[in-house]
Order: C-alpha cells, then sequence, then structure tokens
C-alpha cells in the first residue's frame, strides 16, 4: 500500500498559533521595584549600633561555644590519651 503525504494545500489549513498573538504585558502593569536600595545614609545610627552590637555578640558567643569545645576535647579525648601513655612511661622506669 503506497503511503501518501498530504498535499501543501492541507497544510496551508493548518494554522500554527502566531506568536504575536498575544502581545506582552505592559510594563504599567508589572507591579514596580525600587530603582534603588536604600543607602547607608538612609540607615540611623542607632541602627548600625544595634547591628553592630548585635554582630559583637553573635561572635563573643562563637568564641566561647569553641573554648567549650576544645575544653571537652582536652578533658575527655588528650587528657585521658597521654595520661595513660605517661602511665605507661613511668610505669617502664619504675
Amino acid at each position: 500500500m503506497p503511503i501518501s503525504y498530504p498535499s501543501s494545500s492541507s497544510t496551508s489549513t493548518l494554522q500554527q498559533p502566531s506568536r504575536n498573538a498575544q502581545s506582552p504585558p505592559s510594563t504599567s502593569s508589572i507591579s514596580s521595584y525600587p530603582s534603588s536600595i536604600s543607602s547607608s545614609s538612609d540607615v540611623s545610627s542607632d541602627d548600625d549600633d544595634e547591628d553592630e552590637e548585635y554582630e559583637r555578640a553573635l561572635i563573643q558567643e562563637e568564641w566561647n561555644e569553641s573554648l567549650r569545645q576544645m575544653q571537652m576535647l582536652f578533658s575527655l579525648v588528650l587528657m585521658p590519651f597521654f595520661g595513660r601513655w605517661w602511665g605507661r612511661r613511668w610505669s617502664y622506669w619504675v
């Protein structure tokens, strides 16, 4: 059975949707954003002081946590390890 292809006249009846059928939304319908971000001069010095104080408190808290972790490492891991090592060395010489 021979394969029949559609004639060129039948393809003209098929229309592809036009890209220009819908125009893009106008710029006035798009919600606008501020054209610039507020500069540091717009922010009061009180806000700056509070931000700096908060950052310093956060840094101090992280430092204290690091010290606690180091103390735990020393007291739970390093001290027993070296205590055993030194005890075995000392008992060898005694």
